[in-house]
């Protein structure tokens, strides 16, 4: 899981928006229609690219 976060750091992906409370319209529209989940944190986006460890719903 920690090499996880390392990689998850260096990307915008959810957890580092939800971080973020100026991030709150990014948030939606990254997870506005979510294809896929992330297996490490449960969060859910419309691309992959938006979290650390994604499947496709």
């Amino acid at each position: 899981m920690e090499e996880i976060k390392k990689d998850c750091c260096q990307k915008k992906h959810m957890c580092d928006l939800m971080a973020d409370k100026n991030a709150f319209e990014a948030v939606k529209e990254a997870a506005k229609d979510a294809q896929f989940i992330c297996t490490a944190c449960g969060r859910s986006a419309k691309t992959e690219d938006s979290l650390c460890v994604p499947v496709k719903l």
